[in-house]
């Protein structure tokens, strides 16, 4: 028996191979022409393309000139001017003269003449500087979360509300929020000055508005945003005008230029998307970006949070996305941004304002709570909402109305070829079989690549050049799917089918899977289950006319199945093109402890199925489907010769840059109550991308010997005795590098003392008290000892979530700030829990104060200069003096 499989198994195999074998059916009446199917991925990579170029097809920049014959529409020119204006200024950090002096003064002085010059008698106009004392909050982010305090944080707000408040007035307010803050060593062309320049052009064209509004608006210019949203909770807790605000809009950018996209909304307040729907020209929202970024999938942040969780209110996340190879880097200036960036986001978010201004739900936000939203737009020219709930119904109304279309092909299928229900259910269940066997091979393949191009060194090889990423990982899933059909079609005999029956039977295969997949994501509760809709709802109505007219006539049903496919390619070559152009620049600094290769292969064998899983299968009915598959192969093996050349090298000059962030650090060790010293310095490399270690050995010979953290993380240093800017930064310092070098000059003295102990009746609870003084930007790290609890401090008024776990002990980071010109010293206490007496002599807590010199470029070191230049041109650098002191109480 085993002998006569195997026979049989040869046979077939041979036949295969030589293209001739008695048991195939192809009736030329029921296949097409091989070069059909090239001329539909030609279509396919067409339509991509169109959708490239459609993306980059910005709205004509309005000039000043223009105005007079656009006196109400939003002004780009006066916007980039405002945005060169700031940039001129320099890097502004915050804490530093350029951003808390300069840049205030120079945006208080500008918003004070646009209010004198532009300002209708229907508004009232205050303008104002805020500058908050002192405030602290806890900050969850994923994994760890971290308590942020600060002292002297300035913002620049700007209100406009009726000059006569008539009884339409309801006294609430819209907040409109930016940044004007920047990282160190850039400018923030796109993050956020570009958004500052909207803004002001804005609030020109708000305060010029002939009448006023039902509801006032209030502009806030928040001062510290890149400093983990101090701005935007200095505002929302403390200001005095933040008890009107009902609602929000955030302007912020992740990249650096281009279109700007909504990708968070409410929560459970939808009538802001409605809003934008009905009000913005050209909308981009997406809720499966709003899903991926609050899962901290992507490693960025926004003030959303802070209006959200701290002022407990609705509202829009708006940011650019595209070119996030700039992204906080030196190269985010001005002039990478078109105009028609500036007009696009004016026109939108203009609207939006005036629609919003104008609406009834600001009068009472609560009423409008509901499910949260579906929403998604189409190629930016019309905007798709539902409800949550609407969004569960449509879903499985879909599944089941799909599931009734291939009952009912099956049937009509059945009754054309004359072959039993029970024969077709069979094949249908061996084609089902088969297609998922196909995608699993398909999916191992891509992952397979993915390992095998990091152990060869050849990871992010599509870094620079995107459309790689074709031949790499999404040609092994279109290949799979199409051979798996092939194969079995071709070379299987089922007699009384077509070979146009077994290939819609592997549609349907294909059908079932995505309704399956659609029921799944959900009964698991993802909005973004959206995502199947328009290829389950495009294939269901064309399957059903196929199956009512044109089944089995020959190609007509093809003609049917193809012109149904087509608004759905032309909708997920946007998702692709989307998804692409987000989370490629993200795997450039996200860290290098995983391969981005295995996300990016898994991101693009999905997009492939959505984009080729009805499309592929077809195959089969060319007339030398072998020489069709083989198109994939040859694609795969060039693009693998590609890679090996300098064309897959993942960095560029300028444009796509390998970024390092380097910490010149002095350590300082103490023991047990200053019983013993030791004292270190080097060069902290912090991990940024897959190459950070490789990079520094082959370019930097000195680095050669850095030292991997690794372990040390383990070691009896907390928080890896590196100084860490902030908790999420843990989870990549064991592949940071750390390397022995001369002291950094650090310009301020830092201390740190215990200045009081207080053992409370029954001597289980102690309190210690510290006093701390140091440069603008600290870092606290804590550890009580195992057996002790921190039950309360006065950083804030609870005690928040721990850290990573260090020796079984519990961790807290907390990130200290001053302004400008504020005295920099701290008073804290902690109290520390027991289940036993505390006893003399015995460690009760570690402690380690960490510093950061942001904004002092001309404090650095000649051997640390030295260093920075000796990077390749490809390499962005970013220098930062720090120290890292520890001690134990």
């Amino acid at each position: 028996m085993v002998k006569e499989s195997w026979s049989k198994f040869r046979t077939t195999l041979e036949r295969l191979y030589d293209g001739t074998t008695k048991h195939k059916i192809i009736y030329d009446a029921y296949t097409i022409p091989s070069w059909t199917a090239p001329l539909i991925l030609v279509v396919v990579l067409g339509l991509f393309i169109g959708i490239h170029f459609l993306y980059y097809a910005l709205p004509t920049p309005l000039t000043l000139h223009d105005e007079a014959f656009h006196p109400h529409r939003f002004i780009a020119e006066r916007a980039e001017l405002h945005t060169r204006n700031l940039t001129d200024i320099g890097v502004r950090v915050g804490g530093s003269a350029a951003n808390d002096y300069s840049a205030v003064n120079h945006l208080y002085e500008e918003l004070e003449r646009i209010a004198l010059r532009t300002g209708s008698s229907a508004h009232r106009i205050d303008l104002e500087v805020q500058k908050a004392d002192e405030g602290s909050f806890e900050l969850q982010f994923v994994p760890y979360s971290m308590t942020n305090v600060y002292h002297g944080v300035h913002n620049v707000i700007l209100r406009v509300m009726p000059a006569v408040q008539n009884a339409e007035y309801s006294g609430h307010c819209l907040l409109v929020n930016t940044h004007f803050d920047s990282m160190p060593d850039t400018v923030g062309g796109s993050d956020a000055a570009a958004m500052v320049g909207i803004m002001l052009e804005l609030v020109r064209k708000v305060t010029s508005h002939p009448r006023s509004f039902r509801h006032c608006v209030i502009f806030l210019f928040n001062g510290a945003e890149e400093n983990y949203m101090l701005g935007a909770h200095a505002f929302i807790t403390r200001h005095r005008w933040a008890s009107a605000v009902r609602a929000f809009i955030n302007l912020d950018s992740a990249g650096a230029g281009g279109r700007e996209i909504m990708f968070q909304a409410g929560p459970a307040h939808p009538f802001l998307v409605r809003h934008l729907r009905a009000a913005a020209p050209r909308p981009r929202a997406s809720a499966l970006a709003e899903e991926l970024f609050q899962t901290g999938v992507i490693p960025s942040d926004s003030d959303f949070r802070i209006f959200r969780d701290f002022g407990q209110m609705p509202g829009m996340d708006f940011a650019f996305h595209t070119n996030g190879y700039v992204y906080h880097t030196k190269y985010d200036t001005p002039d990478i941004i078109p105009g028609g960036t500036y007009q696009h986001v004016g026109d939108n978010i203009l609207a939006l304002l005036i629609s919003l201004l104008d609406g009834f739900e600001l009068y009472d936000v609560e009423a409008f709570r509901e499910d949260a939203a579906v929403f998604f737009d189409f190629l930016g020219w019309f905007l798709i909402l539902y409800s949550g709930y609407e969004g569960i119904i449509v879903n499985c109304l879909m599944a089941a109305i799909g599931i009734l279309v291939i009952a009912f092909c099956l049937k009509a299928m059945s009754f054309k070829s004359g072959l039993s229900m029970l024969e077709i259910l069979t094949e249908f269940g061996v084609s089902s079989g088969i297609t998922l066997l196909s995608i699993a091979l398909g999916l191992c393949l891509a992952l397979l690549l993915a390992a095998i191009l990091d152990a060869a060194g050849r990871s992010m090889s599509w870094f620079a050049v995107p459309w790689l990423l074709f031949g790499i990982y999404f040609c092994p899933m279109l290949l799979a799917i199409g051979t798996g059909a092939t194969i079995y079609i071709h070379y299987f005999k089922r007699d009384l089918l077509s070979i146009s029956h077994r290939v819609q039977l592997f549609l349907h295969a294909h059908f079932l899977i995505l309704i399956l997949t659609l029921i799944i994501l959900t009964a698991l509760g993802f909005r973004s289950a959206y995502i199947l809709l328009p290829t389950v709802l495009f294939y269901a109505i064309s399957a059903f006319i196929s199956g009512m007219v044109f089944h089995n006539r020959r190609r007509s049903w093809l003609f049917v199945h193809l012109v149904g496919q087509l608004l759905p390619v032309l909708f997920y070559c946007s998702q692709t093109h989307l998804a692409l152009q987000t989370l490629i620049p993200l795997t450039g600094r996200g860290g290098g402890s995983d391969n981005p290769d295995i996300l990016i292969a898994l991101i693009c064998s999905g997009l492939a199925l959505l984009l080729g899983g009805f499309l592929v299968p077809l195959v089969a009915l060319c007339r030398h489907p072998r020489a069709v598959l083989s198109i994939f192969l040859v694609v795969m093996a060039i693009t693998i010769v590609l890679i090996t050349t300098p064309l897959g090298f993942p960095f560029r000059e300028a444009t796509v840059p390998q970024r390092f962030w380097i910490f010149h650090t002095q350590r300082r060790i103490r023991g047990f109550q200053n019983s013993s010293y030791s004292e270190d310095s080097g060069y902290f490399f912090l991990s940024m991308d897959r190459y950070t270690q490789s990079s520094l050995r082959n370019f930097i010979p000195e680095l050669a010997e850095a030292k991997i953290l690794g372990k040390d993380c383990e070691g009896d240093l907390l928080y890896c005795g590196m100084p860490l800017l902030s908790s999420r930064k843990h989870v990549r310092a064991e592949n940071s590098l750390w390397a022995p070098g001369p002291p950094p000059r650090l310009p301020d003295i830092t201390r740190l003392e215990l200045i009081a102990e207080t053992l409370e009746p029954g001597a289980t609870r102690k309190t210690l008290t510290f006093e701390i003084t140091g440069p603008n930007h600290m870092g606290i790290f804590l550890a009580p000892r195992r057996g002790l609890e921190m039950v309360h401090w006065t950083l804030l008024d609870h005690v928040p979530i721990t850290g990573p776990r260090w020796h079984e002990r519990d961790t807290y980071f907390v990130f200290l700030s001053y302004g400008l010109n504020y005295f920099r010293h701290l008073e804290f206490n902690v109290t520390l829990q027991a289940s036993e007496i505390f006893r003399e002599g015995v460690q009760n807590l570690d402690i380690v104060l960490t510093t950061h010199y942001l904004f002092h470029d001309d404090q650095r070191t000649t051997e640390f200069q030295e260093l920075m230049e000796k990077f390749p041109p490809w390499c962005y650098v970013q220098g930062t003096m720090s120290s890292y002191e520890s001690f134990i109480f």
